[in-house]
């Protein structure tokens, strides 16, 4: 969704350097084991390809909504405003990012083609379920930790044998531009920065001088659910991390997340995550006594 991205969305601008990969490439694996929002709305500057080990991921990515399994690559372009959900019983996941300044030269031909990419006219395809794709991202991904320049070449030379096989196997031309509705950026934006606050499709609709029919049928084009879905995930969200904290009751919770009563908060989660608050607060709780008993046998 993008040209003056930086200003329109520094807020869903990903910085958390949590990843390892010294090189071109930065790696990072995510486990959970309940449903849960793994990822809100964000963006950066690298290119992304995620992989599904085991369980569910449901990825949103600029106007397509994908539903991951095991064996699954996500191709998602620099830039592309993406989220994603873990399924029922949560999701393990791969994921690796590169910059494509890091990776192509700056010679006329590959130069031209990068901007093409970033265009928009060129790209992979976001879903991809191809055995050969799997071994080569696997390989690239579980290449052994190192320094100096054979490292160096060796996982620039495996970069380029699985982007060579993804874009002569999975290519896909586009026209236009990713993101070219900067308007629906800033809407996003304003969303992402209120809905902790009581704000409705209406206001929101009315904020941008939009009718509230084209509204929503805007927002479900680009994010493949509706405004109110969108602002109960983000409250969802910020409701599961209150619950992992543990010092607010869940009616506290409630009102905290934007919900005028506790009725509709747990009903809203119960949609989303598919148990009641309770529910899930216990699971959680028992997930992670389980996990330390585990590390004490080991101690």
């Amino acid at each position: 969704m993008l040209e003056g991205i930086t200003m329109l969305l520094d807020n869903l601008q990903e910085t958390e350097e949590d990843a390892i990969g010294k090189y071109a490439l930065r790696k990072l694996r995510n486990v959970s084991d309940h449903r849960v929002v793994t990822f809100c709305s964000h963006w950066h500057e690298e290119c992304e390809i995620l992989y599904v080990l085991s369980g569910q991921l449901d990825v949103v990515c600029e106007s397509e909504h994908i539903k991951c399994m095991p064996g699954d690559l996500i191709f998602i372009q620099s830039k592309a405003l993406h989220s994603g959900i873990s399924g029922e019983n949560g999701c393990d996941y791969y994921g690796l990012l590169f910059k494509w300044s890091d990776i192509i030269t700056s010679a006329p031909y590959e130069k031209q083609f990068v901007d093409d990419i970033i265009d928009g006219k060129c790209s992979v395809q976001t879903l991809i379920h191809d055995e050969k794709a799997t071994e080569l991202f696997l390989k690239l991904f579980s290449s052994p930790k190192g320094d100096g320049v054979v490292h160096m070449f060796t996982e620039r030379a495996a970069t380029y044998n699985l982007l060579a096989y993804l874009f002569g196997q999975h290519m896909v031309e586009k026209q236009g531009k990713f993101g070219e509705n900067k308007k629906f950026n800033m809407v996003i934006q304003y969303i992402n920065d209120h809905f902790l606050e009581p704000i409705t499709t209406d206001d929101v609709a009315q904020k941008f001088s939009y009718s509230k029919a084209y509204f929503c049928r805007l927002f479900k084009q680009h994010m493949s659910i509706s405004p109110i879905e969108y602002i109960n995930l983000l409250r969802i969200e910020r409701a599961q991390k209150l619950i992992k904290e543990g010092k607010m009751t869940f009616s506290q919770i409630a009102s905290e997340c934007g919900f005028n009563s506790l009725s509709y908060f747990s009903s809203t989660f119960k949609k989303y995550i598919r148990k009641s608050p309770a529910v899930w607060k216990e699971e959680f709780l028992m997930n992670n006594i389980q996990k330390w008993e585990a590390i004490d046998k080991k101690s």
